[in-house]
């Protein structure tokens, strides 16, 4: 799943819209301006360079499957 600056949120084929996806609570899918800067200041990029920047993760959202109940992963990206 990827996340824009401007908080949409994308599965693997659509725009994921409301709070959960794959049964899975999406509050933890972190803010990605802090990363979009530190990006961009690291390679000299001025800002106005970059129309949108979409960071991807992985939504730890099999439960079952991967442990994430056992280590404290379920819901986080």
């Amino acid at each position: 799943m990827g996340r824009d600056e401007n908080g949409k949120i994308y599965g693997r084929n659509k725009i994921i819209k409301g709070d959960v996806y794959q049964k899975t609570p999406l509050s933890k899918v972190c803010d990605i301006t802090p990363i979009k800067n530190t990006v961009l200041n690291q390679a000299g990029i001025p800002e106005s360079y970059v129309e949108t920047m979409v960071v991807y993760g992985e939504l730890m959202c099999n439960r079952d499957l991967y442990r994430y109940n056992e280590e404290n992963l379920f819901g986080t990206w």
